[in-house]
């Protein structure tokens, strides 16, 4: 009976350590409203999300992953892979509200932001691929190059400019010229000077109009 009761014992202690390990591997949990799913299967409201979930948004849908200090936000016709300190966007816009310094992955670059707080918004569609810093300064490398993206500035794909946004002087209406204290940038992208906001307007409207990359076959 003695020897039972030890087993008993240490079978609780080793237990409930895995239990409570198991616990703290669920941090975030999910809202929103509209066609949410969560790996190709609809989403449930305070569902909980695992690292490596994928959350996808149908029309007039939103999704919002709340976890501490971050709150992240896909509107309609996006995608987004949670990673616990980091997000992934697939296709589509994910704003990430964040106190915890939660990282973003666009295409090839990675946003950290400067502080523990800042708020930035990632949009991959047809009409635009975008970094926009809408509180606090980020981060942004593509693992070999890199900038400091101010408050209220975006970088842009160099792809989308064309002759109608050049100014004069052969520059694209409202980047930043290079000057020597500005040297550090990233191939293929545009710093975008004090237009973040008119731009991302333009932007919202476009995907409003159903123009957004269509949802892949598989979650």
């Amino acid at each position: 009976m003695l020897r039972l009761r030890h087993l008993l014992c240490w079978i609780m202690a080793v237990a409930v350590p895995v239990s409570l390990s198991a616990s703290e591997r669920i941090p975030a949990f999910l809202s929103g409203s509209g066609e949410v799913t969560i790996n190709g299967s609809s989403a449930q409201r305070g569902a909980a999300l695992y690292v490596g979930d994928r959350i996808a948004t149908g029309d007039n849908s939103t999704a919002t992953v709340n976890l501490k200090g971050t709150v992240i936000t896909a509107p309609s016709h996006s995608s987004v892979i949670y990673r616990g300190t980091d997000v992934e966007l697939g296709y589509g816009t994910v704003v990430v509200n964040t106190q915890s310094a939660v990282k973003g992955h666009l295409q090839n670059l990675t946003i950290i932001p400067s502080g523990a707080k800042a708020r930035f918004e990632l949009t991959d569609t047809k009409q635009a691929t975008t970094v926009a810093a809408l509180e606090g300064a980020v981060e942004i490398t593509d693992g070999v190059h890199s900038l400091t993206l101010p408050a209220g500035q975006m970088l842009m794909r160099a792809a989308m400019i064309t002759s109608d946004d050049m100014d004069s002087g052969g520059l694209p209406k409202g980047a930043v010229p290079e000057t020597p204290h500005r040297r550090r940038r990233i191939p293929g992208w545009i710093l975008w000077s004090g237009a973040a906001g008119a731009a991302l307007g333009g932007l919202t409207a476009a995907e409003a109009g159903g123009s957004a990359r269509p949802s892949p076959s598989k979650p």
